[in-house]
């Protein structure tokens, strides 16, 4: 499920650029992965209608999915504003929300990328990060239940804004996380990309176009090892 607001309801709360063409950028690129993608968009993308779809939508998932969710807009500390953010009503979508949702359905690979200021304070003190559990090696075919895996990779630290640049189509994040994903994470050349490479590629991009002003974060309860996408090895040589 993918997500961007670069327009408010409220005149207030000022425009974004990018996050309308993240979205896009995101859809378009898990499409490519013969994986079932939901986008809402501006106007879309209220407080309830996005949890009531992402309840609706991941409800349909299997113990064999992953199940992704993916903003791109403006950020709380403790999550993410909708088109509505503000307004009466379910104007929010909170960490909360999400994890109410997460913890619902049947999907044992949970992921949440987000392209938001502030994003990194999703995670609350009282939450464990848990990034380095044994890869667990079953078959779909296995009796024995799957160890379910939840990743959330956000775009800045709790304090921090979440840049783009008018020579960009996409938010800084957001534009690495798609070479990531694509191939360019996948360090040792063998057409898989894990958390772990996707997480030292976007880093150090955000490093060197942004020194210190930006810094993606990531944590849950995950293998190092787990495979979020392949691409074919010639790419990667």
């Amino acid at each position: 499920m993918v997500v961007g607001v670069s327009d408010y309801f409220r005149p207030d709360i000022p425009k974004l650029t990018k996050p309308v063409n993240d979205a896009d950028t995101v859809a378009k690129l898990f499409s490519t992965y013969n994986a079932e993608v939901m986008i809402l968009k501006n106007k879309e993308a209220t407080g309830e209608s996005i949890v009531s779809k992402m309840m609706t939508f991941f409800s349909r998932s299997t113990q064999y999915d992953n199940v992704l969710f993916f903003f791109s807009g403006h950020g709380y500390r403790n999550g993410f504003c909708p088109y509505d953010y503000g307004c009466a009503g379910h104007s929010s979508v909170s960490y909360d929300d999400i994890k109410k949702v997460f913890r619902s359905i049947q999907a044992n690979g949970r992921v949440i990328l987000a392209d938001a200021c502030f994003s990194g304070g999703l995670r609350p003190k009282q939450d464990p990060v848990r990034n380095d559990t044994a890869q667990v090696q079953q078959t779909a075919a296995s009796s024995v239940k799957r160890k379910q895996q939840v990743m959330l990779f956000l775009s800045s630290r709790g304090y921090e804004p979440s840049y783009e640049s008018p020579s960009m189509t996409n938010g800084y994040f957001t534009t690495y996380l798609k070479e990531a994903l694509q191939g360019a994470a996948d360090a040792n050349r063998n057409g898989k990309v894990t958390a772990a490479e996707l997480h030292e590629y976007v880093s150090m991009k955000l490093k060197a176009s942004l020194g210190d002003r930006q810094h993606s974060n990531m944590w849950g309860d995950f293998s190092k090892g787990w495979i979020l996408a392949r691409v074919p090895v010639t790419q990667t040589q």
